[in-house]
């Protein structure tokens, strides 16, 4: 190619980079609470990565918010596991899973995340073994969706022990879950981040709507 058309061709880039959005422009709490407040749909994969790793602590901070509505809350904490197997991320979803007295929805998310995004299970295990049954139950669910060979042999430990019937039903249909799981097996990212307390178990839904 002559000189001058690479010239052309390299400005022509600079100026298409400079006009679309950059991957690690800066993005407001509000600007990012805004994206997660969608009714039918929250963000998808690309627009979360498009807010880059930096937005990590923004993520965190808006799934900590009492003042947000609780389903933003979950969305935040979801959209971590996007960024997998980020180092960072995988603090985020440990400290907000870890958190006393965590939002049922917002310890799913972060559960999920941990599952799910960089498969350990290993902090949903303990929770296993929670006095709460609704920590019990999100655990399952969470553990199901790792859809590892370990994640079968935890539950199967669990059946032999749980006693509480909501939670052992729904141990029963998480092994039921992992064994229509066929190829190929669970996507560690989701296209788009679950309309609010989607696929949450019983009793979590049922503290979502204040029962």
């Amino acid at each position: 190619m002559p000189r001058s058309k690479r010239a052309a061709a390299a400005a022509l880039g600079l100026a298409l980079a400079l006009a679309a959005p950059s991957a690690l422009a800066d993005v407001t709490a509000d600007e990012i609470a805004a994206t997660l407040s969608g009714y039918e749909r929250a963000a998808d994969e690309s627009t979360i990565r498009a807010w880059s790793e930096r937005s990590i602590p923004t993520l965190v901070a808006l799934a900590e918010d009492a003042a947000r509505p609780e389903f933003v809350r979950a969305r935040a904490a979801a959209a971590l596991r996007v960024f997998a197997p980020n180092t960072a991320a995988r603090a985020a979803l440990l400290r907000l899973a870890s958190a006393p007295q965590a939002h049922p929805l917002v310890l799913r998310a972060a559960l999920d995340g941990l599952c799910i995004g960089f498969r350990d299970t290993t902090l949903a295990a303990r929770y296993l073994l929670s006095a709460t049954a609704d920590h019990r139950e999100a655990a399952v669910w969470s553990i199901s969706r790792a859809n590892t060979a370990e994640a079968r042999t935890l539950l199967e430990r669990a059946a032999q022990s749980e006693r509480d019937p909501a939670v052992r039903a729904t141990i029963v249909s998480a092994l039921r879950s992992l064994d229509a799981v066929q190829t190929p097996r669970v996507s560690a990212v989701p296209r788009a981040l679950p309309t609010a307390a989607a696929s949450l178990p019983p009793s979590a839904a049922r503290v979502r709507r204040g029962r």
